[in-house]
């Protein structure tokens, strides 16, 4: 199933894992999301930005291509899931 948006949690920048983490739904199902900030920085060399930017600002800025990607791995099966209360699946982009 193809992951959609979810516009209820905001992304944040997790400085312990030096990702930033963001969700997205499966029907109703919370999927979660990271993005290192070297994929970030790797995807802010192929567009120019005016000034240096925060993780969470990188994130926004390339919003669309990283749901993208992470529906594409979800899709394809590449993903695991933690347990915490009920087991909820997660996602980690690459590249986008």
């Amino acid at each position: 199933m193809t992951l959609s948006r979810d516009d209820q949690t905001p992304a944040v920048f997790d400085p312990a894992l030096h990702q930033v983490r963001f969700t997205m739904l499966d029907g109703t199902k919370r999927v979660l999301g990271y993005v290192s900030v070297q994929a970030l920085m790797n995807g802010g060399k192929r567009e120019p930005s005016g000034a240096a930017s925060t993780p969470v600002e990188m994130f926004g800025r390339f919003r669309d291509r990283i749901e993208k990607a992470a529906s594409d791995e979800y899709e394809k099966g590449n993903f695991r899931k933690i347990q915490m209360r009920d087991a909820i699946p997660f996602v980690s982009v690459r590249s986008f």
